[in-house]
């Protein structure tokens, strides 16, 4: 399971230098949970001016394998869970094995 998610600029500068291993997210009962083994694509988001609803993508997303996935109640918000992360990069031939029609 892949989970593409938006991130701010300032949250994706230190996950794509690696001093940000981690992720929190708010759990939507309208969609999968977060498992050991799913990935979890962060795509940098430019949200609108005030006023604005309107928000641009950078562009530059990182991948990520989630390695560990905590739910607890006396540490986070209901509903919220803390991911731990592992880069996982692609190769080109990855990239090209998913546009490449089989």
């Amino acid at each position: 399971m892949i989970h593409a998610k938006k991130v701010l600029p300032e949250y994706f500068e230190p996950l794509r230098d690696g001093r940000k291993r981690f992720e929190l997210r708010r759990e939507d009962p309208s969609e999968p949970c977060y498992a050991v083994g799913d990935y979890l694509a962060l795509n940098e988001y430019e949200p609108g001016r005030a006023g604005d609803l309107d928000g641009l993508y950078t562009g530059r997303c990182l991948l990520y394998q989630i390695t560990y996935v905590l739910h607890n109640d006396e540490f986070l918000a209901p509903g919220c869970v803390a991911l731990g992360l592992k880069l996982a990069p692609l190769s080109f031939e990855d990239v090209q094995a998913t546009l490449l029609p089989r």
